[in-house]
């Protein structure tokens, strides 16, 4: 190719210049950001989570308001020491069983936004071999803040061509489900 001839300097290294770099990147997180996917999955686990909270919240009350009811019949005197035991340990494995739940769903919804975010880089990696079927670039480097690319030239970034494309398949896709 023409790159090998074009100049090599004495310490050996090719120069190039910044048009024969096959090299590219996308800045990660404004791609995420305005990614139609991205705000898809993010949004059903919000509302999976509100609905936790609102579910979980009134069984709390309840529970809540039959400690309490609890509490009053044993001060009035209202149980014998059978009952008052009997009754604590049945509220003391109610409370156990919800922070079960409430755990196991916390989990769950921990689990699903892990397998959210590895769906939206596995679908960006794949429509990115079809961006790059031409083969145009040898490397397309994902660009965020604090990440291991630290530089790159504004010339090279092509975040918004990329997001563009991701957004009208994942929408016609999305259409035709």
């Amino acid at each position: 190719s023409s790159h090998q001839s074009e100049g090599k300097n004495k310490n050996n290294h090719t120069e190039f210049t910044s048009g024969d770099v096959p090299i590219a990147y996308v800045n990660i997180d404004s791609l995420l950001n305005q990614m139609e996917m991205y705000k898809d999955l993010n949004q059903s686990l919000q509302e999976k989570q509100q609905k936790l909270e609102a579910n979980f919240g009134s069984e709390y009350r309840d529970f809540e308001r039959q400690v309490t009811d609890f509490q009053q019949k044993v001060q009035k005197g209202l149980l014998t020491r059978k009952e008052a035991q009997d009754m604590d340990a049945q509220l003391g494995n109610q409370r156990v069983e919800l922070e079960n739940r409430r755990n196991n769903y916390l989990l769950e919804l921990q689990e699903e936004n892990v397998v959210s975010q590895n769906k939206v880089i596995d679908y960006i990696m794949q429509y990115l071999k079809e961006y790059n079927s031409d083969n145009k670039y040898r490397y397309i480097f994902s660009y965020s803040f604090g990440g291991g690319l630290l530089y790159a030239s504004d010339a090279l970034d092509i975040t918004s061509e990329v997001l563009i494309g991701l957004n009208q398949k994942y929408t016609a896709e999305k259409a035709g489900k």
